[in-house]
């Protein structure tokens, strides 16, 4: 098999080189994740050889496609690590997270700190702003007991993504002097607490922190509507969050002020038998 440098990938698919490069058709669905915990543990190696999954996957039909026609913005998550890593930069971090950086971060739009954090915004127009979570570097060990004192953000992100909300034009990195009229909340693991199925890994386990953003996000009274995109479940599910009856956010007449919430499986969805999303109380709410 050939391999190729994260420059030598994105130089031929700006030339549209990558059509006469035979890659093996038992390559094609590689598993990314298996070859970068074995090979990225080769901490000081070159690119090339440190990086094989990553240049496999970049240049699959669909990923090639998908580069040519749609704009990539990417957060990491615990498979570029571990299954559910919370760990923080200890360990293997340093190594698993190369490539990402390389092959993925380094195309992303500016941080919002110039630091090495991995979260970032950017707005489109007038119409949206995008906040895209870290929810893996600073994240607090998940067996920890929930509090002021357990976080999946990190003080610093968290009051980046608070300042954010509450800003009056909606740009965390170009103002445009208007509000905006929607703002994305990027997260790789899911808001609700109504999966029952790994609970501790998503904002369930998280929800003193939680509450904080949903706070933020009510406060605006509306001007902004407020969604959160996440990921990692393998089943579709929209969920609203209200705020509390008699609460001042609860107040807003004529405003909406909920928060919702569309967490979106993967691309290679497999079937599931067991649904494990299901509403508990009034302050997640399903759609569907």
């Amino acid at each position: 098999m050939m391999v190729f440098s994260p420059e030598q990938v994105f130089r031929m698919i700006a030339n549209d080189e990558v059509q006469s490069l035979a890659v093996p058709a038992s390559t094609q669905n590689h598993t990314v994740s298996s070859t970068v915990k074995s090979m990225a543990l080769q901490t000081g190696a070159p690119l090339a050889i440190t990086f094989p999954g990553y240049t496999v996957s970049f240049l699959a039909f669909i990923s090639v496609g998908l580069m040519h026609k749609l704009m990539p913005c990417k957060v990491a998550d615990d498979h570029e690590i571990a299954n559910d890593w919370d760990q923080g930069k200890s360990g293997v971090f340093k190594s698993a997270m190369d490539p990402f950086l390389h092959y993925h971060h380094a195309v992303n739009p500016p941080p919002v700190r110039h630091g090495g954090e991995t979260y970032y915004s950017f707005t489109w127009g007038s119409s949206a702003s995008f906040f895209m979570l870290d929810t893996r570097t600073y994240r607090s060990p998940n067996n920890l007991p929930d509090g002021p004192a357990k976080s999946m953000l990190g003080t610093q992100q968290r009051e980046d993504l608070i300042n954010w909300l509450t800003k009056d034009d909606g740009g965390a990195d170009h103002g445009h002097g208007e509000e905006v009229q929607w703002k994305f909340i990027i997260s790789s693991v899911p808001f609700t607490k109504n999966w029952h199925f790994g609970e501790n890994d998503t904002w369930a386990g998280f929800l003193w922190e939680r509450q904080q953003i949903l706070e933020a996000a009510w406060s605006i009274g509306g001007r902004s509507g407020v969604v959160i995109l996440s990921g990692d479940r393998h089943e579709f599910a929209a969920t609203k969050f209200p705020p509390p009856e008699g609460s001042r956010w609860a107040r807003e007449k004529g405003r909406e002020v909920a928060v919702h919430e569309f967490s979106c499986s993967p691309l290679n969805q497999f079937y599931l038998p067991v649904r494990t999303y299901k509403q508990n109380d009034e302050e997640d709410i399903a759609i569907k």
